[in-house]
């Protein structure tokens, strides 16, 4: 049987839901974060801050774009009798991480020294992680142990994730889950 419209567009409604749910998870974590990292400089500073801000109100916009909104849609949200597309998500997933700078994949290219973009991109990430942690009910120290060889960032960057990940564990708002 093909793909029929009703079941493209529940499943279609199904991604843009998610989507909203990341998105409002993303500025309860960039309130959360500001609160317990107050003395950070990306905190403190208000052009930063600003910055900061600026990034999180825009965050994953990519997703909707022509390059990207079919793609992951089809690929997490796949309607009845539709296969996922892995090469067609794999563009996709490579196009977001190089528009969205708050991936660890661009950081690690782009961010070499621990400036200030880098500490923007860095602290935009861990919000990232603690909006994915409050979805699947997890912690986002958990995801930073397992894919930390992985990433394998400079020490210096490294420094700054693990402080954050210290006040996360220390302020446990959310419960985030520890394994």
């Amino acid at each position: 049987m093909k793909v029929t419209t009703i079941d493209l567009i529940q499943s279609t409604k199904n991604y843009i839901n998610y989507l909203e749910t990341h998105l409002n998870n993303i500025v309860l974590s960039y309130i959360y974060l500001s609160e317990i990292c107050s003395d950070f400089d990306v905190i403190k500073d208000k052009k930063l801050r600003k910055s900061l801000k600026d990034s999180v109100m825009i965050h994953d916009l990519s997703k909707l774009s022509k390059d990207e909104f079919c793609q992951y849609r089809q690929f997490w949200h796949t309607s009845k009798n539709e296969e996922k597309n892995k090469d067609e998500f794999q563009k996709a997933w490579g196009n977001h991480k190089e528009k969205n700078h708050h991936h660890w994949e661009y950081i690690k290219k782009y961010n070499v020294f621990l400036d200030d973009e880098a500490k923007l991109n860095l602290f935009h990430m861990i919000i990232d992680w603690t909006a994915m942690s409050m979805y699947y009910g997890d912690s986002p120290s958990e995801y930073y142990k397992k894919m930390r060889k992985q990433i394998d960032f400079p020490k210096e960057h490294e420094d700054y994730i693990v402080e954050i990940m210290q006040r996360i564990n220390d302020n446990n708002k959310y419960n985030f889950k520890s394994k």
